[in-house]
């Protein structure tokens, strides 16, 4: 694959915040079913460069891949286990700046039961762990192993298109860093709607939208950083907003929009609250080749 593209940061130096980039890309993926369609296995990888051509500070490249395998049991129940690696460069927030290599290392197991009650009420669980790695010493403050366990009850919507459902998740956050407060308990509580409401031939509303409320407990509530108390509170909490929908309005022209309000990792305090809103608009010139307008804020 590849690409051509123009970006322009507002919020950047007037020397930098403009750039022309190219990005390049190729992988892999494969996947296999058996046992007459009940299993599954799949193995991917994908590589991509991207050269920003007036930034040079801000060129990346990334590697991903992945293995997982799947199967469901005729009495309706089902797993999925896998593992991800990812070797990343490029920046991640406020919190750093120029390259910061990577890695990032999850494996999880999610399970669960099919039309478990009346035949429509589907009862879903999983466990991931997920761990990160910086090369650069100036950059050891964002290692740390996450734990988190979910379950979630889903209902039909719209025929079985659609269905609304209820996902509780709890996190355990273990930082290295001496400087960082460990979170001993992420709790979170989210409804939401997911899947497809169709309205046409061709169009289509297809995605998910959730709302709720997410509280982090860390293990202490001063956070001292040169001396100076940076976070002073052991509880954070604040509502949750994401969505993720795509919009098909035709065979050649779709838009996508993505909104995230949650807390996040930080290296400054115990949490940071985080906004953030994508959209994009795709058009199709001919087979291989689409059009793509982007922008975000964060």
């Amino acid at each position: 694959t590849g690409s051509l593209g123009w970006t322009d940061n507002v919020y950047q130096d007037d020397r930098d915040r403009s750039s022309w980039f190219w990005r390049a890309g190729a992988g892999f993926a494969a996947q296999a079913s058996f046992a007459r369609g009940r299993g599954s296995i799949g193995f991917g990888v994908d590589y991509n460069y991207t050269d920003y051509l007036q930034q040079n500070s801000q060129d990346f490249s990334q590697w991903v891949a992945g293995l997982n395998i799947g199967y469901t049991f005729p009495f309706g129940l089902w797993f999925k286990a896998g593992v991800k690696y990812e070797d990343l460069t490029r920046p991640v927030g406020s919190d750093y700046t120029g390259n910061s290599p990577r890695q990032n290392f999850v494996p999880f197991l999610d399970f669960g039961f099919a039309n478990a009650i009346g035949n429509k009420v589907n009862i879903d669980f999983g466990i991931r762990f997920a761990a990160t790695n910086f090369d650069k010493d100036a950059y050891e403050t964002g290692n740390r192993q996450v734990t988190t366990l979910w379950v979630k009850v889903s209902y039909p919507f719209i025929k079985r298109s659609s269905r609304v459902y209820i996902r509780y998740s709890y996190s355990y956050d273990n930082r290295d860093s001496d400087f960082q407060n460990n979170l001993n308990s992420g709790n979170e509580l989210v409804g939401g709607i997911e899947g497809a409401i169709p309205s046409g031939q061709t169009d289509a509303l297809v995605g998910f939208l959730e709302l709720g409320y997410v509280n982090a407990n860390f293990a202490d509530a001063y956070l001292v950083q040169d001396g100076i108390v940076t976070d002073d509170s052991n509880n954070a909490g604040t509502g949750v907003i994401r969505a993720r929908l795509r919009y098909r309005m035709g065979p050649r022209t779709s838009m996508d929009l993505s909104i995230v309000k949650d807390l996040a990792f930080s290296t400054q305090g115990n949490y940071q609250d985080r906004w953030y809103a994508g959209y994009n608009a795709d058009y199709t010139l001919m087979r291989d080749l689409i059009l793509r307008g982007s922008a975000y804020f964060e």
